[in-house]
């Protein structure tokens, strides 16, 4: 099963399956259609409204491939909720692997690429006026999805240590980009200027959206997975290296100026994005991938590649997909 199917992530891993599908049989859930079906047997339905157990059973689900979310609107533990259904349907079906992408931005920032054992950051579920304090400057700064992603993470890993029968795999992807994507990402990477503040990182890694789809599918299938996995591109590229890859002016600004900046020029129909939008792409942590190589494999695109294909696939409006240039 994947969920989420009309999402960008479900969408591309329907597009790796129409060139290589490993499974007899699939079921797609989304509460609105999929553009792209391919061998998906597709049910439109609300997640929590649906009998997953009985659904898992019928059909034989072996599997799933967690890539629904909650609107953006939505309080902030919705992820987690969302999560904790799927994991109850999935142990009173007897389901082998549950396959659920998370993100870098759990990981606290070091000095080094964090393996998977790193320190994560830390929830805002204490009640203490210090915890609300900081909770309220996150939402104002578009930190919550950070937020989400911690409180999703916290469901699984207690899932995993509860139930030895289902192996529950966490990829955890760096920023992934492809035409299409993400709309929000894209239009940070559009902009004619790339905002950027003193204490921001220097270093990224990115991932192209055909190899993402490839490694969630890869993730449901293979042998002993088990845990977190770093997800991302081989090489980490300098912000330098962005800017000159997308012919773009590096606008380096206090962080304050760019808050202000942004969220002015976004009001006012200028740019495509809000500041919370710069605050998540900057939000990601370097990480190390030897895990992921010697478990799953390398991704077929650098960091590098992987930006400029992106800048191909905006420019040509095709876009790329295992190793070729697709018409829409």
């Amino acid at each position: 099963m994947i969920t989420g199917i009309s999402g960008h992530l479900g969408q591309a891993v329907v597009n790796h399956l129409l060139r290589d599908n490993p499974f007899t049989r699939i079921i797609g859930v989304d509460h609105r259609p999929p553009n792209i079906l391919g061998p998906v047997h597709y049910i439109e339905a609300n997640l929590l409204e649906l009998d997953l157990g009985d659904i898992f059973v019928i059909n034989e689900i072996s599997a799933v491939i967690h890539c629904a979310s909650a609107p953006d609107n939505s309080p902030v533990a919705s992820d987690a909720q969302l999560a904790a259904v799927v994991i109850e349907a999935a142990q009173s079906a007897g389901l082998k692997r549950l396959v659920v992408p998370s993100r870098d931005w759990v990981y606290r920032h070091a000095d080094e690429p964090c393996p998977e054992d790193s320190a994560l950051r830390r929830l805002f579920s204490a009640d203490t006026a210090r915890a609300r304090a900081r909770k309220k400057i996150a939402e104002r700064l578009g930190w919550m999805a950070i937020e989400a992603k911690l409180q999703t993470e916290r469901v699984l890993v207690e899932a995993l240590a509860a139930d030895r029968a289902l192996d529950i795999v966490i990829p955890r992807f760096c920023a992934v980009i492809g035409r299409g994507c993400d709309p929000r990402l894209d239009a940070v990477l559009s902009s004619r200027f790339l905002f950027w503040t003193p204490d921001t990182r220097t270093r990224f890694q990115l991932l192209h959206i055909d190899d993402a789809a490839r490694f969630l599918v890869a993730c449901a299938t293979r042998d002993g997975l088990r845990g977190a996995y770093n997800i991302a591109g081989d090489d980490a590229i300098s912000l330098e290296t962005i800017a000159g890859i997308l012919e773009r002016r590096l606008l380096r600004l206090p962080t304050w100026a760019v808050r202000w900046l942004v969220t002015a020029l976004y009001r006012i129909g200028v740019l495509d994005f809000g500041f919370g939008d710069l605050v998540r792409l900057q939000s990601g942590v370097p990480m190390a991938t030897h895990k992921m190589v010697t478990a799953l494999g390398s991704p077929r695109l650098t960091s590098r590649q992987s930006l400029a294909l992106w800048r191909v696939e905006k420019r040509s409006g095709r876009p790329y997909v295992d190793g070729v240039y697709r018409g829409l």
